[in-house]
């Protein structure tokens, strides 16, 4: 029980990492990675009203699909 817990908090962790990385690094000095969240960023640069989580799920949903 306790490795299983221990691995949940890991999986967490990495996910604040993650998370915080591009809230902090990527998506303020512009920085597109590949994928569908960079080209979340170009487009959230070309239409600025709309945020990037947004045209992430506008792509993934499909993707999904």
């Amino acid at each position: 029980m306790k490795k299983e817990i221990n691995g949940w908090l890991n999986i967490l962790l990495g996910c604040i990492i993650l998370a915080a990385g591009f809230v902090f690094f990527i998506n303020p000095y512009n920085i597109v990675p590949g994928g569908v969240y960079g080209a979340s960023i170009v487009l959230h640069n070309l239409f600025p009203s709309v945020q990037v989580g947004t045209f992430g799920y506008m792509f993934d949903i499909p993707l999904l699909i």
